[in-house]
């Protein structure tokens, strides 16, 4: 079973700490690295808060389904996504309707581009 510390320094198992929602989106910060690249968990951590995708593992931050997930919930996580998703327009494009702040994560070439900046 992973454990987890929690704000008294004990050790509390995983899955527990992952039913409260105050948690939710906290505990992929100080999970292990299996939990980190585990889809399903990370999905459902960013559906409640986008920005814990830069949490995730590599691999998932590079992940379409995952990142698209991120950016429903929080357009500016588009900044933790890789760089190849920050170049695809599709994936910039939801990111920048949802906030138009996430512009700024786009790569330089989405940025000019008036359809994305329009």
């Amino acid at each position: 079973v992973d454990t987890m510390q929690n704000r008294q320094g004990r050790m509390e198992p995983f899955e527990r700490k992952m039913t409260r929602p105050y948690y939710k989106s906290r505990a992929l910060e100080f999970a292990s690295q299996e939990i980190r690249a585990d889809k399903a968990i990370v999905l459902e951590i960013v559906k409640f808060k986008g920005a814990a995708l830069r949490f995730a593992s590599v691999q998932l931050r590079a992940d379409e389904d995952v990142v698209l997930a991120a950016i429903r919930c929080d357009g500016s996580s588009l900044e933790h996504a890789s760089v190849a998703l920050q170049a695809d327009s599709a994936v910039v494009l939801k990111a920048v309707r949802q906030d138009g702040k996430a512009l700024q994560y786009a790569s330089d070439e989405l940025r000019a581009d008036r359809e994305v900046v329009l």
